[in-house]
């Protein structure tokens, strides 16, 4: 890595714990950016939701915002997500959009299902060298651009679940 990034990313890295789910979020530093983090315990699954807001549009924050509270239903049914697009391109604002709906399996291990659009990522830790890009390949259209298709997956096995928006790694 450059000299001077690996401190920064520190700086923004999150540990989200919820019922022994761990689950690592990179993003820029509160407060100088649009990016947002969501936590939503649903009982079966946590929901984590990383979004972050089109900067130079003017509603960016607000559509971020809005992305990581309708994660909840967006994680469990992805259909929902042509939806939010449409609102939020009348409301003017764009986002990327991450979200994780993650289980521990009675091996001790995270199932993951996931839906996703625009340049944040999420990888799978599943051992020792063996990562799963989850969303490799995914359209680069953002939530509100009302061309957003999305990418949805599953994965199962893995140890820990990383999350980072555009411009931190």
């Amino acid at each position: 890595r450059p000299p001077g990034v690996w401190p920064r990313v520190c700086a923004c890295l999150e540990t989200v714990c919820r019922r022994g789910l761990e689950i690592e979020v990179f993003r820029k530093p509160a407060g100088t950016d649009h990016d947002r983090v969501a936590v939503h315990d649903l009982g079966a699954a946590v929901v984590v939701a990383l979004a972050d807001g089109a900067g130079g549009l003017a509603n960016a924050r607000r559509a971020a915002e809005r992305a990581v509270e309708a994660a909840r239903g967006i994680a469990l049914a992805p259909a929902r997500l042509s939806e939010l697009d449409a609102t939020l391109q009348r409301e003017g604002g764009e986002t990327t959009l991450v979200a994780l709906a993650c289980e521990r399996s009675r091996d001790g291990l995270l199932a993951v299902r996931d839906v996703s659009v625009g340049d944040s990522r999420a990888w799978a830790i599943l051992g020792p060298g063996n990562v799963a890009a989850l969303t490799e390949g995914q359209s680069r259209k953002r939530l509100g651009s009302g061309l957003t298709r999305a990418q949805t997956f599953a994965c199962t096995g893995a140890r820990r679940v990383i999350l980072a928006s555009d411009g931190v790694l």
